[in-house]
Order: structure tokens, then sequence, then C-alpha cells
């Protein structure tokens, strides 16, 4: 059952999962996971983040950026165009959950994962990269000077979660083929 937080949707009682996602610079934080028990505390926690995140945006609106994006910026892109319906139909989305988004942040190093190249682009293969039963893979799109951070060097990347009760080495194999065929589909 879904409730409605402060005009946010919200979570209720037996939900699968309540997580709240806040960028914060490289990455962002899963603040609570509610289980399927109903866990009452991780309730409370999630919906006064969700008021708050709701509060905060009313009174101050979504920041707008400095400098507009430019012509190369992945986040011009289209993400379903990405990953092609044959691809995704292999997978048995019933038992995984599949997460594709844009991010931007510092140089990727080994401490992101396995390096591996995906078509032209380099990527990392992380087990349990964003937590238990989870395989990431991040691509870089491209470097560029961040006018953000006085012109220090940055990168887009896509960003590949599955999430499963599988194993990490077949919820890998899925990220990995799902990451080729995004590379491929690159500009």
């Amino acid at each position: 059952m879904a409730r409605t937080v402060g005009g946010a949707p919200g979570t209720g009682p037996g939900a699968l999962q309540a997580p709240l996602r806040l960028g914060a610079g490289r990455g962002s934080g899963r603040v609570a996971k509610v289980s399927e028990d109903g866990a009452g505390r991780l309730c409370e926690i999630v919906e006064y983040a969700t008021r708050h995140a709701v509060a905060v945006l009313r009174d101050r609106g979504v920041p707008r950026r400095g400098v507009p994006l430019g012509r190369a910026s992945l986040a011009r892109l289209d993400a379903c165009a990405l990953a092609p319906a044959d691809a995704l139909a292999l997978i048995p989305t019933s038992d995984l959950s599949i997460l594709l988004r844009f991010d931007r942040g510092q140089q990727l190093t080994a401490e992101d994962g396995q390096p591996r190249r995906f078509g032209d682009y380099q990527g990392y293969v992380q087990p349990e990269g964003d937590g238990e039963h989870t395989c990431v893979v991040r691509t870089v799109f491209r470097s560029y000077q961040d006018p953000d951070e006085a012109g220090d060097q940055a990168v887009e990347l896509l960003m590949l979660v599955v999430e499963g009760k599988d194993g990490t080495d077949r919820l890998c194999g899925f990220a990995t083929g799902l990451a080729e065929d995004t590379g491929a589909a690159l500009p």
C-alpha cells in the first residue's frame, strides 16, 4: 500500500523496498530499505527524510545549472534508447531490478571496480557495488573540465546497477552484457 507524504510518493507498511536516494557529489546513498516484514522504524526514517526533501524543494526549488550543458553531454541522450529491447528481453526481470542512470563525478579508478572496456568506452565492474546482491557497472562516457568544481577534471558516466537474489557472478554477467549493449549504442 503506497501513501503520499507531503505531496510526494511515500511508503507504507509491508512495502518491499523504500529507498530514498539523495545525490551528493560522486554518488548517492540509500537512506533506508524497508523489508517485507515492515520494519516500522525504517518507515519512520524514510517518511521523515521524504518530508524534509519535499520541504527543501518547495522552499528553494530545484537549483539551476550555472553553466548550460555542453553539446557532447551524456544528459542530452535518451537512456531508454541505450538499452535495446532485445537485450532486456533476455533478462528475467521478475527476479532482477535494473537501474540505468546518468551520473557525473571524479575520475574513476580501480577502487571503483575491475577495469574493462565496453565498446570504445572504459568501464568498471564492481560486485556488490550498491550493497549486497548487486553488481554495478560504471562506463565512462567522457571527461571534461567541471565549471562547478573550479575547472577540475570530471567524468560523465553511465551507471548500471543489477540487483537480485542470484549470485554475484550471475548478476555481474547480466550487468556486463547490458553494459556491452549500452556501450555499443553510445555515440
